[in-house]
């Protein structure tokens, strides 16, 4: 149930294309506050890949849904990207290659939280 709420969610925020692009397996791009350039793939850990430097990031949204932390991640790249830019860990790439930074802060949860019930004020199109 609640697997297929967030899936519901991920559509009626960022679109039936996006979710079916990342239903194929496919890149979903991602353009960032501050014009940074990211794909995000469906997956819990380093969902996120910075097109520079194709390195890997994550924010560990730990407990939820993986549509919910895909939404999450999405909304704060494209709102804050810098705040996820120091929040996320980092493997690969060029600027911070191998360096870990803190899972997010429990003030960011509360943002992703606070996002993710704006978006649940939309009435959904199946009600």
């Amino acid at each position: 149930m609640a697997d297929a709420k967030a899936k519901e969610l991920f559509t009626l925020t960022a679109g039936a294309e996006a979710l079916a692009v990342l239903e194929a397996g496919g890149a979903l791009p991602v353009t960032g506050s501050q014009g940074g350039c990211y794909t995000l793939h469906k997956k819990a850990s380093f969902c996120v890949t910075r097109l520079k430097d194709k390195a890997q990031m994550c924010a560990v949204v730990p407990g939820v849904p993986l549509y919910d932390h895909l939404l999450g991640i999405k909304l704060v790249i494209e709102n804050d990207e810098k705040r996820f830019l120091a929040t996320a860990n980092v493997s690969g790439g060029g600027d911070n290659a191998g360096m870990f930074g803190p899972l997010f802060t429990e003030a960011m949860m509360r943002r992703v939280d606070r996002d993710i019930m704006r978006a649940l004020d939309f009435e959904s199109p199946s009600s």
